[in-house]
């Protein structure tokens, strides 16, 4: 694909994206790349349950944060989706919390795209949003609709997982993400940054 016709693309991909009004009181906050699994030992967020729950439900929930899911919440490349909404029935309650006060805005990545084919799904879905305060505009999607080498070969993600269950010396689905375990402070700083999820993913 040439630059130009790339860049042609993304801007009309950007075009048709709802757009959201900022206010002064409106406050968000921003999860990707969570890859949730059926929280077994391939399960790379399983390590980070406690983190995630706490912060959700405990803060940007009682806060009145809006929720921003930028895509591979629900990893559907290792697992299937029931297994995953078993194992993860607090972070689903916590999603409909936030889903119910109309607080939750649901954006799909690579890992999680199979969900717009889910005609129950209980979330409405977006491929991306766009910010606006006053003009100003801040775009929010996943990511990988700007790597020409994914629009080109998007099938590559689906082929090395399914590739290394079937046997073949393909490692890459198997090696655990690491995520950064600082949920037990009793004394957490509101300027730190935790990674809930996995941080090292194509």
């Amino acid at each position: 694909m040439k630059p130009e016709v790339f860049l042609v693309e993304f801007q009309e991909f950007v075009a048709s994206c709802p757009v959201e009004t900022l206010d002064d009181h409106g406050r968000y906050v921003f999860l990707s790349d969570l890859h949730m699994g059926d929280g077994g030992p391939r399960d790379d967020l399983s390590r980070n349950r406690e983190l995630l729950e706490a912060a959700l439900g405990a803060w940007y929930l009682k806060k009145g944060f809006i929720l921003v899911l930028n895509g591979d919440i629900e990893d559907l490349i290792k697992f299937d989706l029931p297994s995953i909404q078993a194992a993860w029935p607090r972070v689903f309650e916590l999603f409909d919390a936030f889903h119910q006060a109309g607080r939750l805005r649901k954006i799909t990545g690579n890992h999680d795209l199979d969900l717009v084919d889910i005609k129950d799904y209980a979330y409405p879905l977006k491929l991306g949003l766009t910010l606006d305060r006053n003009g100003k505009r801040i775009f929010v999607c996943h990511g990988h609709q700007a790597s020409r080498f994914y629009v080109d070969y998007d099938f590559i993600s689906e082929f090395f997982p399914s590739a290394a269950f079937t046997g073949l010396p393909v490692l890459w689905a198997y090696l655990p993400s690491q995520g950064i375990p600082i949920g037990h402070s009793s004394n957490p700083n509101p300027s730190t940054t935790a990674c809930a999820g996995p941080w090292k993913r194509p």
